[in-house]
């Protein structure tokens, strides 16, 4: 697929004429014509332990592995620094020392004629680690419980917005570190109470007061990474170079 836009470059408003706007060079989508498949391994490790008052505890080392993840990258990006480079600089524009006086950017890029150029590509991993334990109490007369405690990692170079594209292979692995989703430390509760029957009283208190249960379910976790906007400053990035 590709996208034509006309344009005007160097020009004043009032010259607008449809003999001197050239098409604008194209914006091409491609896909990676390997097409793999996003694939996931599981591999986990448990050992199960019966502790005294009817207590068991489960110990496990559970992992995956992501591989062929959805990455988007611009084959034709406008190279890191070329804005400031001298032979770069737009004659008609005052000198600046931001990058602000350099040419359009696609006479900049290194595939002259084109625009950006968008490679859908299964190339981002991901791996998932954790020490998961879970503690019950399944038999008693008045209380069941139960409490399950992870604490784990998730690191991969995919990103949950599909439409970014990083400028080069070097981004990949500076976008490595934790998901967005990832959290490191998890406790759960889950508990059952069964209330004491009344045995004293009228049977209609008794049919009311009798065979209620307390139930309920907590959880605490702790905060996703904070990435200081690094995602946003490197889409920034690649908007301003294209």
């Amino acid at each position: 697929m590709e996208g034509l836009d006309p344009s005007l470059t160097y020009g004043l408003a009032q010259n607008i004429n449809p003999s001197n706007i050239i098409l604008a060079p194209p914006t091409l989508y491609a896909a990676d014509p390997a097409g793999k498949l996003p694939t996931t391994y599981n591999y986990q490790f448990s050992v199960q332990t019966k502790l005294p008052f009817n207590l068991i505890l489960d110990t496990a080392f559970v992992g995956d592995l992501g591989r062929h993840l959805q990455d988007n990258r611009n084959l034709n990006p406008v190279p890191y620094g070329a804005d400031f480079l001298p032979q770069n600089q737009d004659p008609t524009l005052s000198a600046s020392t931001n990058g602000n006086s350099a040419l359009q950017p696609n006479f900049l890029r290194p595939l002259r004629g084109f625009n950006q150029i968008a490679l859908y590509e299964s190339a981002a991993t991901s791996n998932y680690n954790a020490l998961q334990l879970n503690l019950t109490r399944r038999v008693g007369r008045i209380l069941f419980f139960g409490a399950a405690y992870t604490w784990s990692k998730v690191l991969t170079t995919a990103t949950t917005d599909t439409t970014y594209v990083r400028a080069d292979n070097f981004t990949k692995i500076a976008d490595y570190g934790p998901a967005n989703f990832d959290r490191r430390q998890m406790l759960a509760f889950n508990y059952v109470v069964n209330t004491p029957n009344v045995s004293t009283g009228t049977r209609f208190t008794r049919a009311l007061l009798n065979g209620w249960q307390l139930s309920g379910v907590t959880q605490i976790a702790t905060g996703g990474p904070f990435h200081a906007n690094v995602h946003d400053f490197r889409r920034q990035l690649a908007k301003y170079h294209g």
